[in-house]
């Protein structure tokens, strides 16, 4: 691939390791060729991906296991580490032998030392085979956001922790000098605790700190730990998923920290030094593995720019598996590529070949920051067809004008539909020992609460009867312990379960993310209704008259009651209950004026028999 020529957009891919089988603790080394030309590239991307193989003999574990992988950049003058992911607790029972998972990199920054014939080695510290690995690097000609002008590795190894002293005469201050051009340095610090002493489980299940200081002043302080694994994308493991950890979760990628070092003048020396968190234990068995690399950038390319990193959803990509389906609310990531702050943006989306739609954003996302943007009123989600689709995103302004650099503006996924849900469905849960730890609630496209079980106590079983006009919606099922409704290691608690039900014939609805109630701390189904709410009865209903239909001010009621209590309810069209009666009258008023215009349900149950009736008020 020596010598490839590109024009701005054109993509080249590199590959490394092909389906390389890591079968034991050490390095895996293959050689790359990168294209030696000077083209300037706007973005480079690194796909790891992990697959399984199925290990020789009869091992006792086989991909089972959470081991540390690092990836490598060797050339002929400098070593870089560029990418680290812990491996998911991964036994067949929970992931067959054809399965895959990607992890993506930016290693855009590392442009000047991809080039020609390099070395990409993966260190696995595993003790027991089962993973394949593939690397991939796809770099896409352009402009960057500006130039990386040298990067210095200042520290890499893994270093015990249990003696301060020591730790530090590892991790001891660095002096170097800033190189000419420069016009910001950041620190990129990869840190990972490993290892489990007796009495506070350090440096794996311990939360511990670190101080980035320069020039003998603290500039950064910051926890090495993860609070979130029981919301990991890969999802159900078969090992200790949910436990939070010493900055990583199993089956994650490892998120780099960066640090500004602050003001520094080109071409003069400045001390950086990394101290951690005084610890002295005996005969410890705690270690963190670290990586330090201090970037040196020049100058902004561009005054604005803004730059769409991802479509978070609607998106297929195993990686926002807890974000898909979506319902009418896509989300994107936008990263702020310019040296100005971008205060408000315009984004122009929807399904490729449908109507789009523009939708003006307020934000304030300084240079080199990112923001999380939902883009809201997709209906059509709600009536399209049930196969595989594509969503577009376009920033079609910045600050009120056009961005001055359009080629990272623009955005496609593929993605699956919601499940269409019928009218009327039951939820029921019941709960295990830990009882009020597990709750739900019912969201409209509006991120209006519609339902919910939020009261729960131990082993109960709630069975809640739902009826919804079509649109779109979202069951959110939320666990404070974080271990789910069914987990191996919380046995004690019991084992709770939930589902949903078709009224009409009792079939189950696919609850994706619910996986046996092993769900970690939560999960989410998006669902869509497409018929409307309209007249629905049980088997053994009775006579309803309403009028009149339209209303203006009352609305009169007639039952075929026999002295029974008439409960009325009625709700508007985002499925809110907004007028609730009960009544021991075959006539009833119902005071209407106080409503907004619109199309509502009126909900008329007598015992346990229910008629619905779709009625309009009018002003």
């Amino acid at each position: 691939m020596s010598g490839v020529q590109a024009a701005p957009g054109d993509t080249t891919v590199v590959q490394s390791h092909t389906a390389t089988q890591l079968a034991n603790y050490g390095n895996y080394n293959s050689p790359a060729v990168f294209p030696t030309s000077n083209t300037a590239y706007r973005n480079i991307t690194m796909t790891f991906t992990l697959g399984k193989y199925q290990c020789q003999g009869n091992p006792q574990y086989c991909g089972d296991w959470d081991y540390g992988v690092q990836v490598f950049l060797f050339t002929p003058t400098d070593t870089f580490e560029i990418g680290r992911l812990i491996t998911p607790y991964a036994n067949v029972s929970r992931f067959p032998w054809n399965w895959q998972h990607r992890y993506e990199f930016d290693v855009t920054d590392y442009a000047q030392y991809l080039k020609g014939n390099t070395n990409i080695r993966i260190h696995y510290s595993g003790y027991s085979g089962g993973f394949t690995a593939n690397v991939k690097f796809t770099l896409i000609e352009g402009t960057p956001p500006r130039n990386v002008i040298k990067i210095d590795r200042l520290w890499n190894g893994s270093f015990a922790y249990g003696n301060s002293a020591a730790f530090e005469a590892k991790m001891n201050a660095r002096t170097k000098q800033i190189p000419a051009g420069t016009q910001a340095a950041v620190l990129k610090f990869n840190v990972t605790g490993h290892g489990s002493n007796p009495a506070d489980n350090c440096s794996e299940f311990c939360s511990k700190y670190y101080r980035v200081n320069v020039n003998n002043a603290m500039v950064a302080q910051k926890n090495i730990w993860r609070n979130n694994c029981g919301l990991n994308n890969l999802y159900p493991q078969t090992g200790t998923w949910v436990y939070d950890r010493a900055n990583w979760c199993p089956g994650d990628a490892v998120q780099s920290n960066y640090h500004p070092l602050g003001n520094l003048t080109a071409g003069s020396n400045y001390t950086v030094d990394v101290d951690f968190q005084a610890y002295n234990v005996s005969s410890s068995q705690a270690s963190y593995a670290v990586e330090g690399q201090v970037i040196y950038y020049g100058a902004y390319h561009y005054t604005t720019d803004a730059s769409l990193e991802t479509i978070i959803s609607p998106n297929d990509h195993e990686a926002y598996f807890r974000s898909n389906p979506t319902c009418e609310e896509a989300k994107i990531l936008v990263k702020n590529t310019g040296n100005t702050t971008i205060n408000s943006l315009e984004v122009t989306y929807g399904l490729l070949g449908g109507t789009m739609h523009t939708y003006p954003l307020s934000v304030s996302i300084p240079a080199g920051g990112s923001e999380e943007l939902s883009l809201p009123n997709n209906s059509e989600f709600v009536t399209m067809g049930t196969g595989k689709a594509k969503f577009t995103a376009l920033i079609s302004k910045v600050n009120g004008a056009a961005d001055p650099n359009a080629l990272n503006n623009e955005m496609q996924t593929e993605f699956t539909p919601m499940a269409v849900w019928p009218n009327n469905f039951l939820v029921t849960m019941t709960t295990n020992g830990a009882g009020s730890q597990t709750k739900w609630r019912i969201y409209d496209a509006s991120g209006n609460a519609v339902k919910s079980r939020l009261q729960t106590s131990g082993n109960t079983t709630y069975r809640d009867t739902i009826q919804l006009p079509s649109g779109c919606y979202r069951l959110e099922v939320t666990d404070t312990g974080c271990n789910g409704l069914s987990w191996w290691a919380a046995q004690s608690q019991g084992t709770g379960s939930l589902t949903a039900k078709n009224l009409a014939n009792n079939a189950n609805l696919k609850l994706k993310g619910y996986f046996n109630g092993d769900f970690g701390c939560g999960f989410t189904e998006a669902f869509r209704i497409q018929t409307t709410l309209g007249t629905q009865e049980d088997k053994a209903a009775f006579d309803l008259s309403v009028f009149p239909n339209p209303a203006q001010t009352i609305l009169n009621v007639k039952v075929e009651s026999k002295n029974q209590i008439v409960s009325l309810e009625l709700y508007n069209a985002l499925g809110q209950q907004v007028s609730k009666l009960e009544e021991m009258s075959p006539n009833i008023q119902v005071p209407v004026h106080h409503l907004p215009a619109g199309v509502y349900t009126l909900k008329c149950q007598v015992a346990n028999k229910f008629v619905q009736k779709q009625i309009v008020i009018q002003k």
